[in-house]
Order: structure tokens, then C-alpha cells, then sequence
């Protein structure tokens, strides 16, 4: 079970590769690629809040210690987690990543976001464009059901009015 690092892997695109190195896209290629890359300064920051000097010292050693022999074992991730840190700041985009009903947000300050989302489980990555689709659709849904509202209160209306009318009349 490797569906964290395939998540990551999912988000690449060519430009991004190259950033890393990454000639062939395995879950054991990048979680390698971000080991040798873990001496990187890390300015990302995490609910918009900056790294401690302490939290940098522990982001390096955790990745240094991980043994990339275990990455089908899955990973745990955590709320500000040291791999998403590194890959934002290697690859400087910005990750919102949705765990359950908490939203962490992993920010560089830079005009691409990436979105994830997990549970207990399992992540998978949301390609950007299928957010903005959804969020589009959801949209569209709204504006629908409102103007059937506002058709239905109508016609409604428009029943009632010939009654008025003809009470009128008959005065």
C-alpha cells in the first residue's frame, strides 16, 4: 500500500520531474529523490505558519531515518508532515490537503495548488482541474435548483392570481 507516494507521484507533471531528477516515476525513486534532497532549507509553510528552527532540525531527521525498503508498508502521514514539506518546497507549489474533515494547507506563496485528500486509510491526489470541475458543477447545481425555485413560486403564482381576480370581478 503505497497510496501516498502514488498520490504524489499523480501530481507530477514533466517540469516537476526534472525538478526532482526523476527519471522513472516509482514510489522508491521519489521517496530516494526526497532523502537526498533533505539537507534543503524548507521556508513552506504550514497553515500559514512558518517552521521553527526545531521543526526544520526534525522535518531533516525524519526524513533521513525513513527506509524507503518499508514504502509498501504504507506511511503515515501527519497534519504537517515532513515529505509534503519538502515536496512543496523542491517543487514550490502549494499542497491543500483535505484529511477527513480538517483542511491543511501547505503554502510557498506560489500560483499552482495541488489538492489531496485522505482518510484513516488511504490519499489520493485531485488533479486541480477535476476541483475546479466540481466546483463548477456544484455551482451550476445551485444556480439550476434557484431558478427552479424561483419557476415553481411563479407558476405557483400565476395559479393564484385568476382566484384574486376573480374575486375581484365578482365585487
Amino acid at each position: 500500500m503505497s497510496c501516498f507516494w502514488d498520490s504524489l507521484l499523480n501530481s507530477l507533471n514533466k517540469e516537476d520531474c526534472v525538478k526532482l531528477n526523476l527519471i522513472k516515476k516509482t514510489p522508491k525513486n521519489l521517496a530516494n529523490r526526497l532523502k537526498q534532497n533533505s539537507h534543503k532549507q524548507i521556508s513552506t509553510k504550514c497553515q500559514n505558519k512558518s517552521l521553527t528552527g526545531q521543526q526544520r532540525e526534525e522535518i531533516r531527521i525524519h526524513i533521513d531515518k525513513y527506509d524507503i525498503n518499508t514504502i509498501n508498508n504504507g506511511y503515515l502521514c501527519s497534519t504537517c508532515d515532513p515529505f509534503i514539506l519538502l515536496f512543496c518546497e523542491i517543487l514550490q507549489i502549494d499542497i491543500n490537503h483535505k484529511y477527513l474533515n480538517n483542511t491543511i494547507i501547505y503554502s510557498t506563496d506560489n500560483s499552482r495548488t495541488e489538492y489531496f485528500k485522505s482518510n484513516l486509510g488511504h490519499m489520493e491526489y485531485i488533479n486541480s482541474k477535476s476541483k475546479i470541475i466540481n466546483i463548477i458543477k456544484k455551482k451550476n447545481n445551485q444556480i439550476h435548483n434557484s431558478i427552479n425555485s424561483i419557476k415553481s413560486k411563479r407558476f405557483k403564482k400565476i395559479k393564484r392570481l385568476p382566484k384574486k381576480l376573480k374575486r375581484i370581478i365578482r365585487r
